[in-house]
C-alpha cells in the first residue's frame, strides 16, 4: 500500500505511514494542492495510491466510476491533528498487509472506541471497532477473536487517552 494523504489532512500523517512501513506522500508535498478532485483522481489511479481523505462523498463517487482502484481510507469526521494521527494509526494497524483493491476503510471515534469499517465496492464488508493507541502492536489487534454477525466482523478494544 502506498498512501497519498489529502490536503485536508495534516502533513504529519506521512510520518505516521512511514513509521508503519509504508511509502507515503502528501498532496501538498507533491505539488498537487488545489487540483480539482477529478484531476487528483487521475494521479491517484496512475500511481496506484491508496488515497487517505476526510472528503468521503466526493472521492467515493470518483473511485466508484472505475472498475479497479488501490483503495481509500476515510478519516471521519474532520478532527484535530492528534486525533487524525490516532485514527490513521488505527486504520493502518487494522489494514495490516491486506490488499485494499476496491476497498474503502472508514475510521472514526465511536464513544470510547475507534471503529474501522471495510467496505468493498463489490459489497463485501467487515466492521472492526477498536482503539489501539499509537504505541501498541498490530499483532495485539489481530489477536482479538472476531465476533461474527452476518457478513460483519468486529474487533473491540477501549480507546486509550
Amino acid at each position: 500500500m502506498k498512501p497519498l494523504i489529502d490536503e485536508s489532512l495534516h502533513t504529519s500523517l506521512v510520518s505516521v505511514a512511514h513509521s508503519a512501513g509504508h511509502s507515503a506522500d502528501h498532496v501538498s508535498h507533491r505539488g498537487l494542492g488545489g487540483l480539482k478532485d477529478w484531476q487528483l483522481m487521475r494521479v491517484i489511479r496512475e500511481q496506484e495510491y491508496t488515497f487517505v481523505t476526510n472528503n468521503r462523498s466526493d472521492f467515493l463517487s470518483l473511485h466508484g466510476k472505475k472498475p479497479l482502484h488501490a483503495g481509500v481510507i476515510v478519516i471521519v469526521p474532520n478532527v484535530v491533528l492528534l486525533q487524525q494521527q490516532e485514527l490513521f494509526t488505527a486504520a493502518l494497524k487494522h489494514i495490516g498487509t491486506r490488499d485494499l483493491t476496491n476497498t474503502v476503510v472508514e475510521v472514526r471515534f465511536v464513544k470510547d472506541e475507534i471503529q474501522c469499517r471495510n467496505t468493498n465496492f463489490r459489497s463485501l464488508s467487515s466492521t472492526c471497532p477498536y482503539s489501539p493507541g499509537i504505541a501498541e502492536s498490530a499483532s495485539k489487534i489481530r489477536s482479538f477473536a472476531p465476533i461474527l454477525r452476518g457478513q460483519s466482523e468486529e474487533y473491540r478494544e477501549p480507546r486509550h487517552r
